[in-house]
Order: structure tokens, then C-alpha cells, then sequence
């Protein structure tokens, strides 16, 4: 019988033959290959992804987005961590080594993965193509000895990925090659509101990306818990879960769109300045000059971006300036677009 929550997969699955953290052994192929089958068989249970992505949602909006995977669940004993990845479309990591068993599984959408021949790197300094495959939602793959691969999305959408690790990545069986990083990690924002900034656009993608697999799943556990979701969520949360359940002919027909008189809430207090550059207005997140550059618009938009930045609700119709009301709708748009503002919900 398969997992129907995080704790059915973690009792049936840690144990023994998995190492402790700080333990200098490696997992049997054996056991990682039962984590395997137990998590492929675990995703096709509703009310299992459902707990997963509840966990996740409550990780996201309480802690800061980090690079690479930050787990939402860990067995007592520490043997193994849950944890969600995020892949934009037509996005990879790049060659990366694991020195410690994994079991990675796709939840929505598709990844690529391509892997190279360990031993080459280590004798010729050089990363040699072994296999290449594409998994689709539902596949789960393993790693229990040492590995070089490149995950990558190829697709226009975004993608969603479960995997199981194990706790030793932390030089326990030996280092990284230093050559080869895990994963890439962004250059820190330079000022505060640059960070919250770039936290809540985070926040937003992940948010999405997680209804949208519960919208694809389907079936009744998930329906209802995009309803709950929609109704009594975070506000971005509720937003997102309204327009995946709108994608997908949920039961909320009247799900908020960006319209003329559609209220427009702002997204968090950031300060915003506007600037004209010859033909051009440009609003910036802060006074600095080489602040982060959040929109450049015609110069008769100007007015409406100077009441943008003092506004924390707004219509597009109420937008002042030269502007038709083709422009005031194109700019309320391009304002949830970039993640200012969201729709207001019920």
C-alpha cells in the first residue's frame, strides 16, 4: 500500500539501512531502491502530495528563499530530508556532484538529466557524457554512489521535483571536488529592500508552482484543498490557488483578473522612486542609482508611476497621466506581472 502522508513514507522508509548524519557509511543500493519505489508509489496518492505541498507552503512563507533544496520535513533520527525543487523553464543546474544517496522524483511537469562518467572527471579532468534521459511526472530516479549529473527543464513551463536525501552531503563520506559546485548560488541582493524584494517574487513562484501541481494532479483531495487554499490562505497563496483552479475548470468561475477597475494591492511596503531618463520613466526599488530597475515605461507614463509608488491599493483606471485606457490596463498588468501588486481577493 502506498504513502499517504509524509509520516507513512517516513516510517516505512527510514531505518538501519539508511546511515545516521555524521555516519561514515553509505546507503545499500537495496535500501535506496526501496525509498525509490516507496515515493513513486507515494505520488500517486492525492492526499500524499497534499501534505507535502502544505508543508512546503508553510517552509515558503516563513523562511527566506535559499539556493539549492531546503527541506519542509525530516525523519526524528535524521536519516532522511524531503524537499521540493523549483525548475523555470528551460533552466538546469549545470554539472554538479552528490556524494551522498538521493531519490529524486518529478511531481509536475518534465526533467531532463543528463549524467557523466565519474571516473573521466577524477583521471582526465574532463566531464565525459554517460546517459542522457527525460522523466516525466510520476518517474523517480536514484543516486546511492558517488555522481555527476546535470538536471535541466526543457520545457516553457515550470517544473516540480520531490527528492529524499540523505544527511551526509556535508563531507561525511568525503569532499565535493572543488571544481564542481552543487548548485549556483545568486549574488546577495545589495540592500534590504532589494532582498525582501527578491524574497517575495521567490515566495510568489514557488506559491505558484505548487498549486499549479495540485490543480494538474486532480482528483477530489486535491480540488478541495486548492478551495481551502483559495479562501483561506495567504494572499498570494489564495490568489495563485483561484487562478490554477480557474486553469483548470475548478469550481471558482470568479476568480480576480487584472482589469480596469480591478483593486490592486500592494505586494509588500518597498520603496519605490521614479526617475526620468530622456524619452523614459523608470521606477527603481530605492534612491541608489544603480538600484534594481523594476519597470521603464514611455515618459508620459511618468505620473502614473509616481502614484504607483505612493499607493498601497490602486485601480488602473484611477492611473493619472496622458495615458489611454489601453495604457492604464497594459501598466496594471505589467504591475502583478513584475509581482508589485496583486488582484485583491475575497
Amino acid at each position: 500500500m502506498s504513502a499517504r502522508s509524509i509520516a507513512e513514507l517516513v516510517s516505512t522508509t527510514t531505518g538501519p539501512d539508511l546511515p545516521l548524519p555524521g555516519e561514515p557509511r553509505r546507503a545499500t543500493q537495496d535500501a535506496v531502491f526501496a525509498v525509490r519505489q516507496a515515493v513513486a508509489g507515494a505520488l500517486g496518492e492525492a492526499t500524499f502530495l497534499v501534505d507535502c505541498v502544505r508543508a512546503e507552503l508553510r517552509r515558503v512563507e516563513a523562511a527566506d528563499p535559499t539556493a539549492g533544496l531546503a527541506p519542509f520535513a525530516t525523519s526524528d533520527d535524521g536519516r532522511l530530508q524531503l524537499a521540493f525543487g523549483y525548475w523555470a523553464p528551460r533552466s538546469g543546474t549545470g554539472p554538479h556532484e552528490h556524494i551522498d544517496w538521493t531519490v529524486t522524483a518529478v511531481v509536475h511537469n518534465q526533467l531532463d538529466v543528463t549524467t557523466y562518467h565519474y571516473r573521466a572527471l577524477a583521471e582526465e579532468g574532463r566531464l565525459v557524457p554517460k546517459n542522457h534521459f527525460s522523466a516525466q511526472r510520476g518517474k523517480a530516479g536514484q543516486i546511492h554512489e558517488p555522481c555527476i549529473h546535470a538536471p535541466e527543464n526543457p520545457t516553457g513551463a515550470w517544473s516540480l521535483t520531490l527528492h529524499v536525501l540523505g544527511p551526509n552531503e556535508d563531507g561525511t563520506l568525503g569532499q565535493r571536488r572543488p571544481d564542481l559546485t552543487r548548485f549556483d548560488t545568486p549574488a546577495p541582493a545589495a540592500t534590504e529592500g532589494e532582498r525582501r524584494w527578491h524574497r517575495a517574487r521567490a515566495q510568489d513562484e514557488q506559491q505558484a508552482v505548487l498549486v499549479e501541481a495540485l490543480a494538474a494532479f486532480g482528483g477530489e483531495a486535491a480540488t478541495q484543498t486548492l478551495e481551502e487554499l483559495a479562501s483561506g490562505a495567504s494572499h498570494p497563496t489564495r490568489y495563485a490557488a483561484r487562478r490554477a483552479l480557474v486553469a483548470h475548470e475548478g469550481a471558482i468561475p470568479s476568480a480576480p483578473s487584472v482589469e480596469l477597475d480591478t483593486v490592486l494591492v500592494e505586494r509588500l511596503p518597498v520603496p519605490l522612486r521614479v526617475h526620468e531618463v530622456g524619452t523614459r520613466a523608470v521606477l527603481r526599488l530605492g534612491d541608489a542609482e544603480d538600484a534594481l530597475v523594476l519597470m521603464r515605461t514611455p515618459r508620459k507614463a511618468a505620473a502614473a508611476l509616481q502614484f504607483v509608488s505612493e499607493s498601497r491599493t490602486l485601480r488602473a483606471r484611477d492611473l493619472p497621466g496622458p495615458l489611454s485606457d489601453a495604457d492604464r490596463l497594459a501598466l496594471g498588468r505589467a504591475l502583478y506581472s513584475i509581482g508589485l501588486y496583486h488582484p485583491e481577493a475575497p
